[in-house]
């Protein structure tokens, strides 16, 4: 499990649309792909 963590960390420092983000919507691309993974 700690290595799905640091490689989903991992990718989101990747993700270069994040660092374009607001706040909230940060937040909401973080939890969607928690919960695409979980399905």
């Amino acid at each position: 499990m700690n290595d799905e963590l640091l490689g989903f960390i991992r990718e989101l420092n990747k993700e270069k649309r994040l660092h374009t983000l607001d706040e909230a919507a940060t937040k909401q691309a973080v939890i969607l792909r928690i919960l695409k993974a979980s399905i």
